[in-house]
């Protein structure tokens, strides 16, 4: 099993396919020692050559080929497991990310969930994909939430009295959360 969260105010690892990858292959790796021999043989070569040698980082391409090679490895003896966190916070180019999804998920050993607020590319992408709507799910709580908070703040109370969009306020409010709670 690995995750990755995805977040955007972060350092560039914390929000690109590098730092997914390296990320989720560690935690692979960190069940399985026994892998990092197939999945990274140059790595595994060059910590062959001593103790005094210093080991790199493993590139983008040695990684994807990693997880390419992670799904040919085993036909029903090991499930894998992928959490991916914030799939809209991604920075590179979405289709990259969302085709490395599709990769791993095309393997009948790995699966993969994915997160992400209701963006474009990850709605036509994964459009034929079971999914669950969280703000399908919390809508009542929410707004349940900004009327306990706001909805007998004066202000709001005076703007009920002379437009009546006060609930306007709070149905948009509502809508611009997307489902989450802050």
């Amino acid at each position: 099993m690995g995750s990755f969260f995805l977040w955007n105010l972060r350092t560039e690892e914390q929000k690109s396919q590098e730092g997914l990858l390296r990320a989720i292959l560690y935690q692979v790796l960190d069940s399985e020692p026994a892998l990092a021999e197939d999945l990274l043989p140059k790595m595994w070569y060059e910590a062959l050559q001593g103790d005094d040698v210093k080991l790199g980082l493993s590139s983008k391409g040695e990684m994807t080929q990693a997880f390419q090679e992670l799904g040919r490895l085993f036909t029903t003896t090991r499930k894998f497991c992928f959490f991916i966190d914030g799939i809209d916070e991604y920075s590179g180019n979405y289709m990259d990310g969302i085709a490395f999804i599709n990769s791993q998920a095309a393997n009948s050993n790995i699966k993969v969930v994915v997160s992400s607020r209701p963006i474009a590319p990850c709605e036509d992408a994964f459009a034929a994909k079971p999914m669950l709507l969280l703000q399908d799910l919390t809508r009542d709580d929410i707004l349940a939430y900004i009327d306990e908070t706001i909805g007998s703040h004066p202000y709001l109370t005076i703007l009920e009295e002379e437009s009546g969009s006060a609930l306007q306020i709070k149905t948009e409010v509502a809508d611009k959360s997307s489902g989450v709670f802050l």
